[in-house]
């Protein structure tokens, strides 16, 4: 992924942000020295951003490393807490996942014509 110079400069505009906003709930005096040169940061990603093109990929791997175990988390749980429940007590009503055909395939025996395709759904 190719990092140009608006994307640099929106990485370290969020980041001050970010960082402004921690201070603000907080009001931790540490918090200022880091929003202040988080703040000199933005100014130079304004004027020189292929500078800060390293902290832009590192911000995006971050990302992508979140999304997926994110992704992996989410997706386990929706599964484990809602349809092996569900399911369980499906089998536990006696009823059947599916029917006991060998295809889902429904034959239907007309001669279609232009009308038919008129209003298709």
């Amino acid at each position: 992924m190719k990092y140009d110079k608006t994307r640099t400069l929106e990485v370290t505009v969020v980041l001050a942000l970010g960082i402004s906003l921690i201070y603000w709930i907080s009001g931790n005096p540490n918090v200022r020295v880091l929003f202040m040169v988080l703040t000199g940061v933005t100014a130079v990603a304004a004027v020189w951003p292929r500078l800060l093109t390293p902290v832009t990929w590192l911000w995006f791997r971050i990302g992508h490393v979140m999304g997926f175990v994110t992704n992996k988390i989410l997706l386990g749980a929706v599964f484990f807490v809602l349809l092996t429940p569900l399911s369980a007590l499906r089998r536990l009503a006696g009823k059947k996942a599916a029917p006991a055909t060998d295809t889902a395939w429904i034959q239907v025996n007309k001669q279609f014509g232009p009308q038919d395709l008129d209003r298709q759904f």
